[in-house]
């Protein structure tokens, strides 16, 4: 089992369903899609602050199953055959 982790800025905007919608505002940087499952970089740009940083530890591959913890909020970064699982498939 891997353990993920969420970013430290998402921590402070989500206290309630409520806040997540009122609060999360902004964009995201990421690598482009590429084969390497074990390497994802990207910034997460939260309401005008400064950018929080991201890897591959903060992330939910595809097929990825979820224990000990009854649900999570999620942004989709790769879909359909630029996922790193289709990548991957030759």
């Amino acid at each position: 089992m891997k353990s993920r982790e969420t970013l430290v800025v998402f921590q402070y905007i989500i206290q309630s369903e409520k806040e997540l919608k009122l609060n999360l505002n902004g964009y995201l940087e990421v690598d482009s899609p590429n084969e390497n499952i074990y390497k994802v970089e990207g910034n997460v740009y939260i309401n005008y602050q400064e950018p929080a940083c991201f890897d591959i530890n903060n992330i939910l591959l595809r097929g990825g199953t979820l224990k000990n913890t009854e649900y999570i909020y999620g942004i989709v970064i790769y879909t359909g055959v630029e996922t790193k699982i289709m990548k991957n498939i030759k």
